[in-house]
């Protein structure tokens, strides 16, 4: 039983649909973008036309069926929810890669930010979606952007202490030192966190030892006041290292 949910301010319907021995993966796909199109804010009256539209493409095998529609009816792939949530943020914060092919397929746009400036990367970032996240960054997700509190997909995976992600996005990111809304930038919150592994890591690909947060502070004296010493001469070694090469 496959049950696709959707709703406008106190409206609610609630539709089933059996599919017995149906086994091709892409209606199964296709029944997962419905899902979330239906979910992501379309008004009442499309959101049934696009349900009935879904019900007919699986029932008779057609997933072209459902693009000629969306194409036919001009509805919009990119519509947001109250939260400012697409299809797509969805699909990635879930880990449906084959959904978020298909919403691609009809033109959905990943870079785009929610009411709290997260991108479909952010959502699979803090998801600990790996998957996601790779195919997001083999379509060029943009992994300069930040949301509302400054964060970039990279300070995410580092505050989660996702290895994976996080050794992932500090090859990709060429913006390792971006600073959130207090300044702090990806080691800074390693540092701040205990985090020796992601440290190292941030520091082989060029995170700054010498920034500072807008107190004033670095990763450095971060290190230091939680105590850990090991981390502390990691990142004083790396700020002699940076003298030493501006000088010479």
């Amino acid at each position: 039983m496959i049950i696709v949910r959707y709703r406008e301010s106190d409206k609610m319907m609630t539709k089933s649909v059996c599919i017995k021995n149906y086994k091709r993966d892409s209606m199964k796909n296709l029944m997962t973008v419905c899902a979330l199109l239906l979910y992501s804010g379309t008004n009442f009256q499309a959101a049934e036309s696009l349900h009935k539209a879904c019900m007919q493409a699986v029932l008779k095998g057609d997933i072209d069926m459902i693009d000629q529609y969306i194409q036919e009816q001009e509805i919009d792939i990119n519509i947001q929810d109250e939260l400012g949530l697409t299809a797509f943020m969805r699909a990635a914060a879930h880990g449906q890669l084959e959904a978020m092919q298909f919403l691609i397929k009809l033109g959905a746009h990943i870079n785009l930010q929610d009411h709290a400036g997260n991108t479909a990367i952010l959502h699979a970032v803090y998801k600990r979606q790996l998957q996601a996240v790779q195919f997001l960054i083999g379509e060029h997700a943009d992994l300069t952007l930040q949301n509302s509190f400054g964060s970039t997909a990279l300070m995410v995976a580092v505050e989660n202490n996702n290895q994976p992600i996080m050794s992932i996005l500090a090859q990709e990111d060429s913006n390792v030192n971006a600073q959130d809304n207090c300044g702090f930038t990806a080691l800074m919150v390693a540092a701040n966190l205990n985090l020796h592994e992601a440290v190292a890591l941030l520091l082989k690909h060029g995170a700054d030892a010498l920034l500072q947060d807008n107190g004033g502070w670095t990763a450095f004296r971060l290190a230091q006041f939680q105590g850990n010493t090991e981390i502390a001469e990691l990142l004083k070694e790396a700020q002699s290292k940076h003298w030493y090469n501006f000088f010479s």
